[in-house]
């Protein structure tokens, strides 16, 4: 499952952008058996405000992994795979999601 959140430096953009994504990415995702669940709101300061936001309107005990290249996740921190801006997602940053999302609490 894929949730969007800011994808871009232009936060003020955001919901147009992901609102492309949604619609761009389960094209690339469905071949690798996922699909984009939700996109996070707009909820202005960190983007781990963004995230706190979608976990109050979406309860449950989830077990997730953050992929970006900026670190301002507030308490999502712990959850935050960074990944180069030049290079995108590594094997490296894809191991470290495919720990974090098996982790056992």
């Amino acid at each position: 499952m894929v949730t969007i959140s800011s994808i871009t430096p232009y936060r003020t953009i955001v919901s147009t952008v992901c609102e492309f994504m949604t619609c761009l990415l389960p094209v690339n995702t469905r071949k690798y058996g996922m699909e984009v669940y939700d996109k996070t709101p707009y909820v202005g300061g960190e983007r781990g405000d963004d995230i706190t936001a979608w976990f109050k309107r979406n309860p449950g005990d989830w077990q997730y992994a953050i992929l970006d290249d900026d670190d301002d996740m507030g308490i999502h921190i712990d959850h935050l795979v960074r990944t180069d801006f030049d290079l995108g997602l590594t094997e490296k940053e894809a191991d470290r999601c495919i720990e974090l999302l098996q982790k056992e609490d």
